[in-house]
């Protein structure tokens, strides 16, 4: 009965097939979800960091708002309380860095930074310390609550932890101001003497809405051996992978602290960020109501700083040490894997050549025949050569990735916005036609109602599963060492499971085959002279699935199927977290759907040996899974309320330098997206499109996008206190200095950021005057920041930023190689609207208005969003000529 019940039939096949895969798909599923807040927060005042997160994020609070300066003195006023007592802890205002740098989109860049730094003073001062950073700035169209209000109240939780708990090394935390308008907080960070104490730093981030967050990226494995601590880590390397080839279109301040190029030296460190709900990024969903279980999300990334941070402090060795790239990811949120790829391609090296030589020398001798292939022999039950067996396994594969590329292809032409709100939709579509082409074709071509038969088969699909895992560890091994992907350590997991499947298999069949030999030989004389009379059942032949071998098919399904679907499913799951709402960035459609549909195939192949037993109930069931989620990704709308799409805004105002008041010329309205919904559908719901002449083009600077412009009648006002309706946007003058320099000045009302572009050549050298008593300017003479040197082809232009308001900007500029009239523009940027300050601390009468943004919120449709395009929502903008 028992063995009966562990036959290789259909029925018991199916259910554990299908109770392995849900198993897997639930757990992965449900650990991928933020967890429960314990009663007992060890030490960190959840109720505290929720409070300072209602007043950091009430509103919008970009660098170049007011509402920034409010921000700013709370969290100050926050840190000076929590270290009043406490002797070792300092804090500070740097309000003295400077910096100049050339940034990675080839401008220059000098800020003048207003950080919050604070030094917590370690037991053993021999020891080199940790950096903790968060950005407090958020951008003009998001209150930032997971960008970066969540990590900036960790960080605050902690610093107040740390009072109690004082750490061996000594812990620097940079509050810093202007992240979101180039990473300039930390590149005047390298300016101060604290940033010479760190050698290793934690990143905390935001790059979507709430959620669970995760580890995006690592200098190197060292640093990686902290997160073993956390209680849930999170992360897979796959996101770097993801980052350094620009799939996802992001930057933090990651990248300035692993190289530290200013005065101090590179540190090794870890990018700890959320990155679900990208749809709600940089939007005014990026808000407490608006974003993923905040709560939840807070405590997620409190109590993964708490133990990663305390583990990076306490550490003896510090987490450094050679830069090794390498291979990390979680499993289930319990299990954190982390290896070098030095480690993994040595072990892929090694699943080569050994796992080659064991299946060949049991596939290849004798006993490493198949039970069925014996019998072919012994018997000639049926004349069908086994060698269809392989061809059938490579044209099933073959099919199914046709099949899998006609799908791709149908839904990137009919709906190719639809994975953006129902990303499972899709999955499940493609899954179930991998399920479906990969069954039918192994039933079809294989029959199999003799039990020995369908044995034969399911063990030499197993072989040529392993065959196949093995060609792709081949292509693995390469992508690993030429292009240092780490995310193939899929392949190696898969490679490994399905050659103990075959091992176990085929050493079975060896044992087998020796033990049946001797229950079924032949007298003869040789034998004894006496032998006794055969049975009934030993003149029939006994099936293998009597002698022992009922279960073996339930050994391997369990060494083959759960550990690659785990790994496979981890994948699908991240990727749709994270890159489905990429689409609306510019991402091509192909390869996000691509990816999709190659995770949804590698996790249907290692049920296919068992296929040829896949009951046919469970088969149309499939298909009508597959025929309700097509249609459904073909016809449903891709944008929701919950996923809504994402467009882009900035109005240019031009100026005439040569007019009275300076007055402006005409504003022009820019909105930018995806082309599908943005020109025919978006922008004719604004009444100042209408009848405006819309003109929609590429954007080169967003590819995949388009931006339409129009002009409106809506003009910005700047606000200020002492502003009236005929106060200049912005005063210029310019000097020529030499053939080859010249000195550009430019102060804008009510703004502390402002641009310098350079039309008749690119210069060489620039350099920001220091302002000194009664406004008085002279040369600074500091120089280019070290590692980010202007470039041999010289800049475009150059972007100003003042911690003071109404500053005037003078700029000294050389160039090489022209001697006519040096013609560019010269502009500043605004960022405050109505909406975004109400309850601020500011006048009514003082606020800056900008009503064609205002027209934005109004009229979108439900299913759309609206973030900034640039620095400021507003650029006041003329010529000038020197």
């Amino acid at each position: 009965m028992l063995k009966r019940a562990l036959a290789f039939e259909p029925m018991q096949t199916t259910i554990l097939v299908v109770v392995v895969y849900a198993a897997v798909f639930l757990s992965v599923l449900v650990t991928n979800g933020t967890q429960s807040i314990p009663q007992d927060t060890r030490g960190l005042d959840l109720e505290q960091g929720y409070k300072d997160l209602h007043q950091i994020t009430a509103r919008p609070h970009p660098f170049n708002s007011h509402e920034n300066d409010r921000v700013h003195a709370y969290i100050l006023s926050r840190l000076l309380n929590i270290t009043t007592d406490h002797t070792f802890a300092h804090v500070v205002e740097d309000t003295v860095s400077n910096a100049s740098w050339t940034a990675v989109a080839l401008h220059g860049v000098h800020f003048e930074g207003n950080n919050i730094l604070v030094k917590i003073d370690g037991t053993d001062a021999t020891l080199r310390g940790v950096l903790f950073s968060a950005h407090l700035d958020s951008v003009s169209t998001a209150p930032g609550t997971t960008d970066d209000g969540i990590g900036i109240v960790t960080m605050i939780q902690f610093v107040q932890y740390l009072m109690e708990q004082r750490p061996r090394r000594t812990a620097i935390f940079n509050f810093n101001n202007g992240e979101e308008d180039g990473l300039n907080g930390a590149h005047v960070f390298l300016e101060h003497p604290w940033s010479r104490i760190t050698q290793t730093f934690l990143n905390l981030e935001g790059a979507g809405a709430g959620g669970r967050p995760t580890l995006f990226r690592t200098t190197s494995s060292a640093p990686l051996h902290s997160f073993r601590n956390v209680p849930h880590p999170h992360g897979n390397v796959v996101s770097a992978d993801a980052f350094a080839r620009g799939v996802v279109r992001s930057g933090t301040d990651f990248s300035v602290y692993a190289k530290s190029l200013g005065k101090g030296k590179p540190m090794e460190g870890l990018d700890f960020a959320f990155f679900q709900g990208r749809s709600k990024y940089h939007t005014k969903h990026d808000s407490i109501p608006g974003a993923n279980g905040v709560k939840e999300s807070l405590w997620s990334m409190m109590e993964s700083v708490r133990a990663a941070g305390l583990s990076l402090l306490n550490d003896e060795d510090g987490y450094v040490g050679k830069r090794e790239p390498p291979v990390y990811f979680d499993l289930f949120g319990f299990y954190f894997v982390v290896h070098t790829q030095g480690q993994l391609f040595r072990l892929n090296v090694s699943l080569l050549l050994v796992g080659q030589l064991i299946v060949l020398f049991l596939h290849g001798f004798p006993f490493g025949r198949t039970p069925a292939t014996k019998r072919k022999k012994d018997t000639k039950k049926d004349d069908r050569p086994n060698t269809s067996w392989p061809v059938v396994f490579w044209a099933t594969l073959i099919f199914t990735g046709l099949l899998q590329f006609a799908l791709t292809l149908s839904v990137v032409k009919i709906n190719p916005y639809i994975f953006y709100s129902q990303p499972y939709a899709f999955v499940a579509s493609s899954l179930s036609l991998a399920y479906l082409t990969i069954t039918l074709s192994m039933q079809v071509a294989l029959p199999s109602e003799d039990p020995q038969y369908s044995t034969g088969q399911r063990q030499e699909m197993l072989v040529q599963t392993y065959y196949f895992t093995w060609l792709l560890l081949l292509a693995s091994t390469v992508v690993l060492s030429k292009w240092k992907i780490g995310v193939v350590y899929v392949v190696s997991g898969w490679n490994a499971c399905v050659l103990l499947g075959v091992t176990f298999n085929l050493s079975k069949e060896a044992t087998e085959g020796r033990e049946q030999t001797q229950l079924t030989g032949t007298s003869s004389e040789h034998g004894p002279l006496m032998s006794p009379p055969k049975t009934p059942e030993q003149n029939r032949g006994t099936p293998p699935e009597k002698v022992g071998r009922s279960s073996c098919w339930i050994a391997q399904l369990f060494l083959v199927v759960p550990l690659p679907i785990s790994l496979f499913v981890h994948l699908l799951v991240l990727l749709v977290a994270s890159l489905s709402q990429t689409l609306s960035d510019g991402n091509n459609p192909v390869v996000v759907y691509g990816a999709a549909s190659v995770l949804s195939v590698l996790l249907a192949i290692p049920s296919l040996p068992f296929s040829v037993k896949f009951h046919q109930w469970i088969t149309l069931l499939v298909f009508v899974v597959f025929a309700i989620s097509t249609i459904h990704i073909w016809t449903a709308f891709p944008f929701s309320q919950d996923a809504p799409l994402k467009t882009f805004f900035q109005q240019e105002l031009v100026v005439d330098f040569g007019k009275s008041n300076d007055q402006a010329v005409r504003a022009i309205t820019k909105l930018i997206g995806i082309p599908e919904y943005l020109e025919q559908t978006i922008v004719p719901q604004l009444p100042s499109s209408w009848d405006a002449g819309v003109q929609c083009t590429p954007e080169p600077s967003r590819p995949g996008l388009i931006a339409c412009r129009w002009e409106s009648k809506l003009l910005p006002y700047p606000g200020g206190v002492d502003t009236t309706p005929s106060t200049p946007w912005l005063l210029v003058n310019t000097t020529r200095l030499t053939p080859s320099s010249a000195l550009v000045s430019v102060k804008g009302t009510n703004t502390r950021t402002c641009k310098l572009y350079f039309d008749s050549a690119n210069i060489t050298r620039y350099d920001v005057y220091e302002l000194g008593e009664n406004d008085a300017v002279s040369p600074s003479n500091v120089g280019m920041q070290h590692g980010y040197e202007v470039p041999k082809g010289g800049l475009d232009s150059i972007w100003l930023w003042s911690r003071t308001w109404d500053r005037n900007f003078t700029v000294e500029i050389e160039w090489e190689d022209y001697s006519g009239d040096f013609e560019g523009r010269v502009g500043c940027e605004w960022a405050e609207y109505e909406s975004g300050m109400i309850g601020g601390e500011s006048d009514v009468s003082h606020r800056g208005q900008i009503p064609a943004f205002e027209e934005v919120l109004s009229f979108l449709p439900q299913w759309a969003t609206v973030s900034k395009t640039a620095d400021g929502l507003v650029e006041a903008w003329g010529r000038f000529v020197v």
